[in-house]
């Protein structure tokens, strides 16, 4: 679980571990290690977001399904077996 920006500064150590294979951000947590508590748009926090996708994408076997974009739903992809199965029948 990503939850402060310790880890958000790790992350490609983080993210680059064999056999991590999900990571997820606490965005609550998050912004309140940022400083912008109660403000799930704010561009710290996006960006800090993406940060985190960014590294899971590349990393070493983690997975970015993982990871849910709370603050742009439109981002979001849902997660899951049957989501899965649904993207392997298409």
């Amino acid at each position: 679980m990503i939850e402060d920006m310790a880890a958000v500064e790790q992350i490609d150590e983080i993210a680059g571990v064999e056999g991590v294979d999900l990571l997820a951000v606490g965005p609550s947590d998050l912004s309140r290690s940022l400083g912008v508590s109660g403000q799930p748009d704010h561009p710290r926090l996006v960006a800090a977001i993406d940060r985190v996708r960014e590294a899971v994408k590349k990393g070493a076997g983690a997975r970015p399904t993982g990871i849910r974009d709370h603050v742009r739903p439109e981002h979001a992809r849902p997660t899951g077996p049957a989501a899965q199965s649904r993207r392997l029948s298409s």
